[in-house]
């Protein structure tokens, strides 16, 4: 993105230096900037990766298909909405009394799950986290950029094959023991003997 001052790369930054230029998206007191900023690092740090397990092998045919892997980031997940539930339960916005970039961000950043994974079932024990994602997605200014958004009736999955991972297993046997091991009493007896035994040869 071009500034007056400069360029600036990586969404996040981008998203941060907009919020500064005017209005109350970073929230209204420092305090408040730094909740924003609590749920932009949670965002990325935790959500992030769990998001991208789940839905890029459903958006994208090539990437491999892992079950066990994208089933324990679906667990992962509702761990994290379990969190972010009970964070909603006394609030409207993620901070303070009025839509921020940490709920706009947030919002977008689960909209693949709640379009594409995050069936019925899924999301009923996390209503606080569904009434609050409406509210920010069907603002005018979100609808003018994302249009209409639909949650799913049904799980999507991957359309490639699933794959597995493969296990290797490394087994020691007798013949890659250790060399530098201890020697037993009667090795060590029978090596002691065999080499006077090749000094002797040697000497004759």
């Amino acid at each position: 993105m071009d500034t007056p001052d400069g360029p600036i790369w990586e969404s996040g930054a981008i998203l941060r230096y907009v919020a500064r230029q005017g209005g109350k998206l970073y929230g209204n007191n420092s305090y408040e900037a730094s909740l924003v900023d609590q749920w932009l690092e949670w965002q990325t740090a935790s959500l992030e990766p769990l998001r991208g397990a789940i839905v890029y092998p459903i958006v994208n045919s090539k990437v491999d298909y892992f079950p066990d892997a994208v089933e324990k980031a679906k667990e992962d997940l509702k761990k994290l909405l379990a969190i972010l539930n009970t964070w909603l339960t006394t609030r409207t916005f993620l901070v303070g009394e009025r839509i921020s970039i940490a709920d706009i961000s947030l919002a977008t950043g689960l909209m693949y799950l709640y379009t594409l994974v995050m069936e019925p079932a899924f999301r009923k024990p996390f209503g606080n986290v569904t009434r609050w994602f409406n509210l920010i997605v069907n603002q005018p200014e979100a609808k003018s950029v994302i249009g209409e958004v639909k949650l799913c009736d049904k799980m999507t999955y991957p359309s490639q094959p699933p794959k597995t991972h493969s296990a290797t297993t490394t087994t020691t046997t007798a013949s890659t023991t250790n060399t530098n091991a201890p020697k037993k009493k009667d090795q060590k007896d029978d090596d002691e003997a065999g080499g006077e035994e090749k000094k002797k040869k040697k000497a004759n």
